[in-house]
């Protein structure tokens, strides 16, 4: 390579240096901004539900919605893609902003855990029932001896005929036949034989006992999770099928109520600017202004045309973003809690604490994790795979206003048409006009005094040839339980 050639590359990789210098990658500027929606939209609910709420609610991005028809049909039976969605994780990428797992169910990580933990014993417990069983062992040699002299006139025991394998089970049911108040004992060395063995049985069995019905539990709890019944308290889906067990799921009737509400709304808006030949810019309130892709806003009006900001501001002093949300409902669902025998629910909150507490090293009685493969996942905690919604803050799917300041009214009426369906990608994060529930144009109002056009886009009635089993309202966020940290 000639040295005029090697300075054309140098020249060339200096000038790509400045533009990434001076434009900044799209996916950094979008995050600042929806950084900056995301802030505004937490701090107005916030202070909305902070009485309905348990936790802080954060904002979160899950554009298939919820099913609000949470039964169906006249035979009570629920609405299996509303238990789905209730069953969601909570995942967070690395944008920090927050959506629901649709490839994994919460009760699913749940049964993993429990599949991979068993009840150990700490090894004070365990030399404990080690001594036990030699002290029992021991006891047991005197409390035969004692037995057959007293009770046998000094023969050995002939177990023949009773029914019995040893001659200690022989004795202990003789026990409960011939002594059952523990009183009348035909001499004091074997009340007392008895007694010293009983006692040292007791040590070991009683953390045997708790082991076993430990281990016991946990069974049930994977049981009730992989095949759920209404016997043990799943939700039933079908003529013979059901899902894991729920509570507060609210009905169909409240719901949809709740969510049509015209009280509980909120707002948030924003401002767009672009000036021919620089970046678009985007800010909320007193925030600083951050640049913006052109592709941040886009409207795709009636299948035939989609603008992006350059030509929605251009010729314009700017574009206001306005967004309301009616009908903000918070639902509270909680996992089914496995009841004290085990015979109903899934859900065992002390199983999870002390799988979170009993760490691979930890000398501990109680439950513990044994398999290596979740060492390297982040498991609880903020972050953490095992999370789920505590609760999910519902609405209709936003209203949105659009005002161009000092605009070209045959511009933007050459751009927006009433009654024409659109759809609407706002910020990159909001996605509007689905096929269940599609996006019109509702009005168009031009303030000849301000120069300011308003263009107001809302959803429509949700179209009939959608079954009510999906017909969906907006997820606005949730209150984000992080098990154990309830």
């Amino acid at each position: 390579m000639d040295r005029a050639q090697s300075h054309q590359d140098l020249l060339v990789q200096i000038e790509a240096l400045l533009q990434a210098t001076h434009n900044p990658p799209a996916k950094l500027t979008v995050a600042k901004a929806q950084e900056q929606f995301v802030t505004e939209l937490n701090k107005k609910l916030r202070a909305m539900l902070s009485t309905q709420v348990d936790g802080e609610f954060s904002s979160m991005v899950f554009s298939p919605g919820f099913n609000f028809h949470t039964q169906i049909g006249g035979n009570g039976y629920f609405n299996e893609k509303a238990l789905k969605k209730i069953d969601y994780p909570v995942l967070v990428p690395k944008n920090d902003i927050s959506t629901l797992d649709a490839s994994n169910s919460f009760s699913s990580i749940y049964l993993n855990l429990l599949r991979e933990t068993t009840y150990v014993l700490s090894r004070a417990d365990n030399a404990k029932v080690q001594k036990a069983v030699s002290d029992e062992s021991d006891q047991a040699i005197t409390l035969i001896n004692e037995w057959e002299q007293t009770m046998n006139g000094g023969g050995s025991i002939d177990l023949a005929g009773t029914g019995y394998k040893t001659k200690l089970l022989y004795i202990l049911n003789q026990v409960k036949e011939k002594f059952p108040n523990d009183t009348d004992w035909p001499t004091v060395g074997l009340e007392i034989s008895y007694n010293t063995w009983r006692d040292a049985a007791i040590v070991g069995l009683t953390i045997q006992r708790a082991q076993l019905a430990a281990q016991a539990r946990l069974q049930k709890a994977m049981k009730n999770v992989i095949e759920p019944s209404g016997d043990n308290g799943g939700l039933q889906v079908g003529q013979s099928k059901y899902k894991v067990g729920y509570d507060n799921i609210p009905s169909p009737s409240d719901l949809n109520n709740r969510i049509n509400s015209s009280h509980n709304s909120v707002s948030v808006e924003c401002f767009i600017s672009h000036t021919e030949g620089s970046q678009s810019t985007f800010s909320i309130g007193a925030g600083v202004s951050v640049p913006i892709p052109l592709e941040f806003v886009s409207i795709d009006v009636g299948g035939s045309a989609k603008f992006q900001i350059d030509q929605m501001t251009r010729q314009t002093q700017g574009m206001t973003i306005s967004l309301t949300y009616n009908g903000v409902t918070p639902i509270s669902p909680s996992p089914r809690l496995l009841s004290n025998n085990g015979a109903t629910g899934w859900y065992d909150k002390q199983i999870i604490s002390q799988i979170y507490k009993n760490g691979a090293s930890a000398d501990v009685t109680g439950y513990k994790l044994v398999s290596d493969e979740w060492k390297s996942q982040e498991l609880f905690g903020e972050g953490g795979i095992f999370s789920r919604p505590r609760t999910l803050v519902l609405s209709q799917r936003p209203a949105v206003k659009m005002t161009f300041h000092k605009a070209q009214e045959s511009q933007v009426r050459t751009m927006f048409k009433e009654s024409m369906k659109v759809k609407l990608n706002l910020f990159d994060l909001i996605p509007l006009g689905e096929i269940e529930q599609t996006y019109s144009i509702e009005n168009f109002v031009a303030d000849s005094s301000s120069g300011d056009i308003t263009v107001t886009f809302g959803p429509d009635e949700i179209v009939t040839t959608v079954s009510t089993e999906d017909q969906t309202c907006y997820i606005m966020g949730a209150v984000i339980d992080h098990p154990p940290f309830a």
